[in-house]
């Protein structure tokens, strides 16, 4: 009588590639084991010769190999977090230039982190403070950018001879 005793493959390596501000899934790469005869699943039971799994939304997925046999591995848990939200368009206060001052000022009145940067030159540059002093006449695109990476809608105001004007980030 000949016995063959088959090993279950080895615990399952794999990459997470998280959710962003533009893209609200995340994806989920089996780096190893790799070969002929291995099938995937990061749900447990749909298995596919495939080591990319994409759209997934936030969860906790547990990421398995199947060998030519049918042996799997334990389970390795992949965590895919909640995407990013953009934050909210900044409100914005704007001093007119005058007689005496020929620059204005703008004024972010409203922020929801004290690590967001803002903007008044379409996200070109990025400065801590909410306030923008010896701001000349023209047009201006107010945006908050998040430790995230990611950009407020543009915010829009008018007023005098200094105009904000809406746009995005």
């Amino acid at each position: 009588i000949v016995v063959t005793v088959n090993d279950a493959p080895g615990s399952v390596t794999a990459t997470a590639t998280q959710p962003t501000c533009t893209n609200s899934s995340g994806y989920i790469v089996i780096t190893s084991p790799l070969g002929n005869g291995f099938t995937y699943s990061v749900d447990g039971s749909n298995y596919t010769n495939t080591t990319l799994f994409s759209a997934l939304p936030a969860g906790i997925y547990y990421a398995t190999a199947k060998n030519n046999v049918g042996c799997i591995s334990a389970p390795t848990p992949i965590t895919i977090n909640t995407a990013v939200a953009p934050p909210l368009s900044p409100l914005v206060t704007v001093t007119q230039p005058t007689c005496a001052f020929t620059t204005g000022s703008i004024t972010i009145l409203s922020t929801t982190l004290s690590t967001d940067n803002f903007s008044i030159d379409g996200g070109l540059n990025y400065q801590a403070s909410k306030i923008f002093t010896g701001v000349a006449p023209g047009t201006y695109t107010v945006t908050t950018l998040n430790a995230g990476g990611c950009v407020s809608a543009g915010t829009a105001a008018t007023g005098g001879d200094l105009t904000l004007a809406s746009g995005s980030g």
